[in-house]
C-alpha cells in the first residue's frame, strides 16, 4: 500500500543521492537491502506503507521491490545516471552533482530519462504491461495525444489507453490467452498509462484529474528541450521563409529555431507555418548540394535526417525548400541573424509573417494567382466554382490577406519529431 509522497520529486531524488555517500551495499538480486529501504521511505517520504495492515491482517514487507514508490525514485535515478552499481554497491556517480543539486537541470534530467527505452521496467522491474514491453512505440503515441490536447479538459487516458493497445497488442502473440486474460493485459496498458501520467504530473509536466491529463505549459518547455530546443542564452536563429513567384499579397513567415534542428525537422516547422498538408515529396538545395528524405532520394541527393541547419548555412546565407515537385512551390529561406534565447520561450516559434497560405493542388504559383483573380470578381463563373472546392460560403469569405500567428504557434506546438 502506498500514499501520495510528502516531498516534491526533485528533493526525494537529492536526498537519495546524498544519502549513497561513499555507496550502499546492495543485495545479492540487486536491490536495496530491506534496512535501507525501510530507512529510506521515511528519508524520502515517499508514501509507502511498510508492512501495511489491510483487514486486519499485516502483511509483511519482504523487499525493497513491496515499496513501489520508492522503486520509482530508484529507477529513476538509475534510469538518468545519476547512480550506478559498483562491485555489488549503489554508488551515486560524481560528475553529476551539479546537475543533482539544480532543480531546474534536475527536472529536465528526469523528464528527459522517461523517454530511456527502460524506463517503465527500470521504476518497476519485473511487472508491466505491453505498453512497457514495447515503450518508445508507447510514449510516441502519448505526446502525440498530450501535445494536441490544446484546449478543454486534455486527453482523456482510458481514450489513449486503448488506442496504444490496438496499435501495439497485434504486435504480440498471446493464442493460449482468455478473453479475459487478454482483457487484463488490456487494463494493465491503462494502469501503466495512469501511472506515467502521475510521474509527469510531479514534474508539472501534465495536469491529471478524473482520468484526463492536460499538456502544461512547462511540460511544453521541458518536452522542447529533450527533442534538442535551446535553452536560455543558447544560440537561436531568425529565419525568414517566403514564397517565390507570389505576389499581391507576398506569403513569407520568420520563425526563431535552433541551429541545431536537422533539415527533416526544418521541413517539419515550415509545413506547420506556411499550413501545408505534407501531402507531397519536398527537397532542400543549398549551396551546391540537395537534401531529401531518406526513402525519396532523388538524384544523389544527400539525407535530410543526418544533417543539422548549423552544418550546411551560416548566418546571411539562403537556401531554397521546394514542396510539391508538381506544383513546384518554392520557399526562399534565408538566416537573418543569430540572437539568444530568451527565459520561458519555447522554441521554434513563428515571430512574424503576412498572407495565407495557397491551396493545395491548385496548380502553382500561376494557379494560385488564376484563383485570386477569380475570386475578386465574385459574379464571375470561376468565382463559384472556386468558392465551392475551397468550402466557403461564398467569395467574400475568401482573404488571402489572412495570417494567424496563433493558430501557426498552436500548429508548430503540437509538432512532433
Amino acid at each position: 500500500m502506498r500514499s501520495e509522497p510528502s516531498l516534491p520529486v526533485t528533493a526525494q531524488v537529492q536526498r537519495f543521492y546524498d544519502w549513497l555517500g561513499p555507496g550502499r551495499k546492495l543485495t545479492q538480486t540487486g536491490n536495496l537491502g530491506l534496512k535501507d529501504a525501510k530507512a529510506l521511505v521515511a528519508e524520502l517520504g515517499t508514501g509507502d506503507e511498510v508492512d501495511p495492515l489491510i483487514s486486519d491482517r499485516q502483511f509483511k514487507t519482504h523487499s525493497s521491490t513491496d515499496l513501489p514508490n520508492l522503486m520509482e525514485i530508484y529507477g529513476w535515478a538509475h534510469t538518468t545516471g545519476f547512480v550506478r552499481t559498483v562491485k555489488g554497491k549503489l554508488t551515486p556517480v560524481k560528475n553529476k552533482a551539479k546537475t543533482v543539486h539544480d532543480d531546474q537541470r534536475l527536472t529536465q534530467a528526469l523528464f528527459n530519462a522517461t523517454f530511456q527505452k527502460t524506463f517503465l521496467a527500470d521504476i518497476d522491474p519485473g511487472r508491466g504491461s505491453v505498453l512497457a514491453d514495447d515503450y518508445l512505440l508507447g510514449l510516441d503515441i502519448i505526446w502525440q495525444r498530450f501535445r494536441a490536447a490544446d484546449t478543454g479538459d486534455g486527453v482523456s487516458l482510458p481514450v489513449v489507453a486503448d488506442e496504444l493497445w490496438e496499435v501495439i497488442s497485434p504486435r504480440w502473440s498471446w493464442p493460449e490467452l482468455t478473453d479475459r486474460q487478454l482483457e487484463s493485459q488490456r487494463n494493465f496498458v491503462l494502469w501503466d498509462l495512469r501511472r506515467l501520467a502521475g510521474l509527469y504530473a510531479r514534474l508539472d509536466a501534465v495536469r491529471v484529474h478524473d482520468d484526463y491529463a492536460q499538456l502544461t505549459e512547462a511540460g511544453r518547455t521541458l518536452y522542447a528541450r529533450a527533442q534538442g530546443a535551446p535553452e536560455p542564452g543558447d544560440m537561436i536563429w531568425q529565419v525568414t521563409v517566403e514564397l517565390e513567384d507570389v505576389e499581391n499579397p507576398r506569403v513569407w513567415r520568420r520563425i526563431e529555431i535552433s541551429p541545431a534542428t536537422t533539415l527533416s525537422q526544418f521541413h517539419q516547422v515550415i509545413q506547420a507555418i506556411f499550413g501545408w498538408q505534407n501531402c507531397h515529396l519536398h527537397q532542400f538545395t543549398i549551396g551546391d548540394w540537395d537534401y531529401a528524405p531518406t526513402a525519396f532520394q532523388i538524384h544523389g541527393s544527400r539525407d535530410e535526417t543526418r544533417v543539422k541547419l548549423s552544418t550546411v548555412i551560416k548566418v546571411g546565407s539562403s537556401g531554397l525548400y521546394v514542396y510539391d515537385l508538381g506544383d513546384d512551390w518554392r520557399h526562399r529561406f534565408t538566416i537573418d541573424a543569430a540572437n539568444m534565447a530568451g527565459e520561458g520561450v519555447t522554441y521554434p516559434r513563428c515571430v512574424d509573417g503576412a498572407g495565407t497560405c495557397p491551396q493545395e493542388d491548385n496548380g502553382g504559383a500561376a494557379g494560385w494567382a488564376q484563383l485570386k483573380d477569380a475570386m475578386a470578381d465574385p459574379d464571375s463563373p470561376e468565382a463559384g466554382e472556386y468558392t465551392r472546392w475551397l468550402g466557403l460560403n461564398g467569395p467574400d469569405d475568401f482573404d488571402p490577406d489572412v495570417v494567424d500567428l496563433t493558430a501557426i504557434n498552436s500548429a508548430v506546438n503540437r509538432l512532433h519529431y
